[in-house]
């Protein structure tokens, strides 16, 4: 991959992970959102809900909020890339390796930007359910609960209502309801929205249960815009931002 530095910058994004009676679930919504980084008070001028968040790797996953682009590059790219170069570690080493395996193969400025990013990994370690976490901004960074319990990226009503014996579908519904709940708060819409996706994780594989993404094609944002341009993904402005200022911003990626 060919990391470059680019004015446009895509974030946002919500995960709640959860133990449930069937497995491990993990939801998240598709929103991204679009501004120019050179921009003091990043605000965002656009959005489109074409963002997958949640990346299935047989009876694993990897999650993550926060920029949808490191630099250049998808970060579903990112993330396939490695899921194809790797022998996949046990569920408690995957974010490890994944970012042992960006410290190898990206530029530091790359590597820089995937740190800030919010992990999940969710899976099975010896018959147990899993879920396991990378933060920097707390200490320590990695984490890992087994058996029961839950992790999200910012606290909602869930923790209040998902008792260990839900179901994988109550589970999911519940997540969505509060993905939902917490978008509709402030401008939160800007950068949370639906569709929510949820992805079951048993000790057999994977499947999703609600709302699967649409399959990600892009490795390079020049390959967005251009399914933009041809009509293939939708942008929805901000306002007061113009088409104008979309497009002005959109022409900086060559």
């Amino acid at each position: 991959m060919l990391f470059r530095q680019m004015k446009l910058k895509v974030k946002g994004s919500f995960v709640i992970a959860d133990i449930c009676k069937d497995g491990v679930i993990i939801a998240s919504e598709s929103r991204a959102n679009i501004f120019d980084k050179t921009d003091r008070e990043k605000k965002p001028i656009a959005y489109y809900d074409l963002e997958q968040k949640v990346f299935p790797m047989g009876n694993c996953a990897i999650a993550q909020t926060g920029q949808g682009l490191i630099l250049n590059v998808f970060f579903s790219a990112i993330v396939k890339q490695f899921a194809q170069t790797v022998t996949l570690p046990p569920v408690n080493n995957i974010l490890p390796a994944f970012l042992q395996y960006n410290q190898s193969h990206s530029p530091a400025a790359a590597l820089s930007e995937i740190r800030k990013q919010k992990l999940f990994a969710a899976g099975y370690m010896d018959e147990h359910p899993t879920i396991c976490y990378f933060n920097e901004a707390q200490s320590p960074p990695f984490g890992c609960i087994q058996d029961e319990g839950f992790i999200q990226s910012a606290p909602t009503f869930f923790g209040n209502n998902a008792p260990s014996n839900l179901s994988a579908e109550d589970s999911g519904d519940l997540a969505e309801e509060a993905i939902q709940a917490y978008a509709k708060e402030g401008e939160r819409w800007k950068t949370i929205g639906d569709p929510v996706s949820v992805l079951l994780i048993t000790q057999g594989g994977h499947e999703w249960i609600k709302n699967m993404p649409p399959v990600q094609n892009w490795t390079y944002v020049q390959d967005f815009v251009r399914d933009y341009r041809s009509g293939k993904a939708e942008i929805n402005l901000i306002p007061p931002a113009t088409r104008k200022e979309l497009d002005d911003l959109l022409s900086t990626v060559g």
